[in-house]
């Protein structure tokens, strides 16, 4: 019995210690996976978390940022189709500044055809 209040104890310590760094996911997963909430701990913090806001130099947050980079472009659609899309600061801002882009070029299209029938 007292082996189980210990291993409750620890992955409930993990869980939060994956909530701190960013990782809800897996924390609630691992609330009930136990030994999912010691990787969750473990892994690398996302960049925006208090973990790596209160933890991590420049390096290690750059590292942050590339992996959580990769991670979203990986595993965005999938959590964007169970959960619906909520978009950050970020997602929103790359997504206007494609979005102007593409503006940009379709004028430029749209000018240089009409120069073109002219």
């Amino acid at each position: 019995m007292d082996l189980l209040r210990g291993v409750e104890d620890w992955a409930t310590d993990a869980a939060m210690n994956a909530v701190q760094a960013g990782k809800a996911e897996l924390a609630i997963i691992g609330a009930f996976i136990p030994f999912l909430a010691l990787i969750a701990a473990i892994r690398l913090a996302r960049p925006g978390s208090r973990w790596a806001q209160r933890f991590y130099r420049e390096h290690k947050m750059e590292r942050a940022r590339v992996r959580a980079q990769r991670y979203d472009r990986r595993y965005g659609r999938f959590t964007n189709l169970i959960g619906g899309f909520v978009a950050s600061p970020a997602v929103l801002a790359a997504d206007e500044e494609a979005g102007q882009e593409a503006r940009a070029e379709a004028r430029q299209e749209h000018h240089e055809e009409k120069s073109a029938h002219a």
